[in-house]
């Protein structure tokens, strides 16, 4: 055979084995690996799971709820559900589907809840409770079918439900002893006796024939509500054991996941009390699926996570499926935002301010009105003692002495006249004094010539 036969021939037969693989594609997904820690593997579509979706009667259902407080007792009072019984911090309600989610979003923890329905199925032997329920399931149907049109119609559509809403609670108000007691007493189905019922196996899009969906070694039942104590603060992260069903939502047939979170949309309405309308019910950057499970589910596809705006293109690399360990509690929780909390460490030198423009002004403007005070006090006591003595002492003495003088021809009588005065003035001020002082004189008096 000629070598160009032979490449031509293997071409084609990689060509057909390429469009069959393609059109095995719809049927095969690629998901995360439980509990492997961030590897991938193929993964068939999962048929398993009783209803995932809300039937035409799952409008009335029986739960049990959790009340803590005073003022959680008066909040539910208000909200004027059917109570079947109550004890000290706990109550069996009978409630419709609005009701249910304002219990799980108010965080009263429904749990063990099962629709009017199932339990009439399974509990009644002989058929009378079905015709007794029956007024009750009709107008459960009504309000499903108003609730339906509500949603692709107009205003008016939106009325006539909220009017079968209230005949829905007026006929639930309206039971009497012998029906309440019957929804009260009334036993769950549990096929698979891992205990959560088939109803809630069905909202969970877990396998109401395998106690142990996701072959992890703990039952869906103590799964779940691992997950619900997660939910209300009893736990100090999310559970290692993850989310309780195999495989993802969008590779199980009928178990919506319309905000792409990972989280079954029924799930999070009735049992979490999170948005199924929103992949991140606490708008952070982290969908409820990576908050609630630990991880979330991404295609791969292109590079990114491709399921869902979350995690964005524009983290990956820094966040993947898995939720970060460096986000820690309470913002790894899906009603915290995790946000970071900024630090700023200056290094030295390592600040450069350079300047880019100048602005210089001189003028001033200047208004208003200037007062000066000043204030001068003195006190004090000043006292002066000056002693001070004076001494005036003198003596004054006069000697005269004739002498003829005739050496001119002229008589002359002179007097000589001596004075000596002694005079002593002395001061004393203090320690200052002043001693003597002398003074002499000599007088010549001349007489007439004769």
């Amino acid at each position: 055979m000629p070598r160009s036969h032979f490449v031509t021939r293997l071409l084609s037969w990689i060509v057909i084995f390429a469009i069959v693989l393609q059109s095995l594609a719809p049927a095969i997904a690629l998901a995360q690996e439980p509990d492997s820690g961030g590897g991938t593997v193929l993964l068939p579509l999962i048929a398993g799971g009783a209803r995932p979706t809300l039937t035409a009667t799952d409008t009335v259902f029986r739960t049990r709820v959790t009340v803590q407080t005073t003022a959680q007792w008066r909040d539910l009072e208000r909200m004027n559900p059917v109570f079947l019984a109550r004890g000290a911090d706990w109550a069996d309600l009978l409630v419709d589907d609005a009701q249910l989610a304002d219990l799980a979003r108010w965080r009263y923890e429904p749990k063990g809840t099962d629709t009017l329905e199932a339990l009439v199925t399974a509990n009644d032997g002989d058929g009378r409770m079905a015709t007794s329920f029956a007024p009750l399931l009709t107008a459960s149907t009504q309000l499903r079918a108003a609730l339906t049109s509500a949603r692709q119609s107009d205003a008016t559509a939106a009325r006539r439900a909220d009017e079968s809403r209230v005949h829905l609670r007026v006929a639930l108000n309206a039971l009497a002893t012998e029906q309440l007691d019957f929804v009260l007493t009334a036993t769950s189905t549990d096929t698979d006796n891992d205990g959560l019922n088939d109803t809630l196996e069905g909202y969970w899009c877990t396998d109401p024939a395998r106690a142990d969906s996701d072959f992890d070694g703990a039952s869906d039942g103590v799964e779940v509500q691992r997950l619900k104590d997660w939910m209300a603060n009893k736990r100090y992260s999310y559970p290692s054991t993850g989310k309780p069903f195999q495989g993802w939502p969008p590779q199980k047939i009928g178990c919506y996941d319309d905000d792409q979170d990972s989280v079954p949309d029924i799930a999070e309405m009735v049992e979490l009390g999170l948005s199924a309308n929103r992949e991140s019910t606490d708008r952070d950057k982290f969908d409820d699926g990576q908050e609630l499970f630990g991880q979330t589910y991404c295609t791969g596809q292109g590079g990114f996570c491709s399921y869902g705006p979350l995690p964005r293109n524009e983290d990956w690399g820094v966040i993947f499926a898995e939720m970060p360990s460096w986000v820690k509690a309470p913002g790894s929780h899906p009603l915290v935002a995790g946000f970071p909390a900024p630090e700023v460490d200056v290094v030295e030198s390592s600040i450069v301010v350079k300047t880019v423009t100048v602005v210089t002004t001189d003028h001033v403007i200047a208004s208003g009105t200037e007062k000066s005070y000043s204030t001068a006090r003195t006190e004090g006591t000043s006292t002066s003692v000056a002693n001070t003595v004076t001494w005036n002492e003198w003596q004054e003495m006069s000697v005269s002495t004739p002498q003829m003088a005739s050496r001119y021809g002229v008589v002359v009588q002179g007097l000589i006249k001596l004075t000596m005065s002694n005079w002593t003035n002395r001061t004393k001020s203090g320690t200052n004094r002043r001693m003597t002082h002398q003074k002499a004189s000599t007088t010549l008096n001349g007489g007439a010539c004769h």
